[in-house]
């Protein structure tokens, strides 16, 4: 009936032209995303609470690399990665996508 509480991080980079990874603040892509989307990506570069959130945004790893694409259309590629843990540490499965930039 109930799952375990987990924790989870979200991670960012993007390839710019010069082949240097940066990571993108989750606040960068926040702004362009409505009130509950907010809630669950803004500081998600540190460790949260959530298995309703984990839910989300492991199905929503390439729409956050494509919106990554958007806000920073400088870049060649996008990286996403989703980390879970366990709320005594163990590691759980988490989720990468990474997809190039293209450009029109």
């Amino acid at each position: 009936m109930f799952s375990a509480p987990e924790e989870y991080r979200l991670s960012i980079a993007m390839l710019d032209r010069d082949g240097e990874w940066s990571p993108l603040p989750s606040m960068d892509l926040a702004q362009h995303m409505g009130r509950d989307a907010r809630r669950v990506i803004a500081g998600a570069e540190r460790w949260r609470f959530g298995e309703t959130q984990v839910m989300l945004l492991s199905d929503g790893l390439e729409d956050l690399s494509v919106l990554a694409c958007r806000v920073r259309p400088e870049t060649q590629r996008a990286w996403v990665r989703l980390e879970r843990r366990s709320v005594d540490g163990a590691s759980l499965d988490g989720a990468v996508f990474e997809r190039d930039c293209l450009r029109d």
